[in-house]
């Protein structure tokens, strides 16, 4: 058995080709700007929760550190450094435990992931502080630590203390919340 196309059978048959084809070529981009768009929403929704993370951890460390520094500076056997930097002078068991920290080239500050630390005089003592060297970028809030190893602090939520022109003052530190002194995550800090 024949058959014998109608004259104006062919063209309708073969627009779904035509279109099968075009759909072949484009089929590729569309995966790909699919891909790209999701991948585009993940990092939209992942980053800021990654940079709020970072910015607690940064602040968990500064605690850290303070009561590391608290327990070499207020140590009863021996007289408070006049500035932060002599605990890292010489072969000092600091060196070792806060391996990452940097000390200004007067020794009086020391910058730790993120953080500035400083010893200060106040009514009560010598003090430590610590505050972000950028605040919402390395850290947000500020901390101070006394003698009595009384840990106080402060969210930060005005930006007032943040880099080498806006330390915390003591009178600010009056009014801040008690903390806790978090536990060591790792061995040496």
């Amino acid at each position: 058995m024949n058959r014998t196309l109608a004259p104006g059978s062919l063209s309708a048959e073969s627009a779904p080709v035509r279109g099968n084809a075009l759909t072949r070529r484009l089929a590729p981009y569309l995966d790909r700007a699919t891909v790209l768009g999701i991948l585009l929403l993940v990092v939209l929704v992942t980053l800021p929760r990654l940079r709020s993370m970072a910015i607690q951890e940064n602040e968990l460390d500064a605690m850290r550190t303070l009561g590391v520094l608290g327990g070499e500076v207020f140590a009863a056997e021996k007289a408070s450094p006049e500035r932060l930097g002599q605990l890292f002078e010489g072969e000092s068991a600091l060196d070792r435990r806060l391996a990452d920290t940097r000390v200004t080239a007067d020794g009086r500050l020391l910058e730790r992931y993120g953080y500035l630390f400083e010893l200060v005089e106040s009514e009560d003592g010598p003090c430590l502080r610590a505050w972000p060297v950028e605040e919402g970028r390395t850290g947000q809030g500020a901390f101070w630590l006394d003698a009595d190893l009384g840990l106080r602090g402060d969210a930060n939520q005005g930006s007032q203390w943040s880099g080498l022109e806006k330390p915390p003052t003591p009178s600010d530190a009056r009014t801040w919340n008690a903390l806790e002194l978090p536990g060591s995550r790792r061995e040496g800090i």
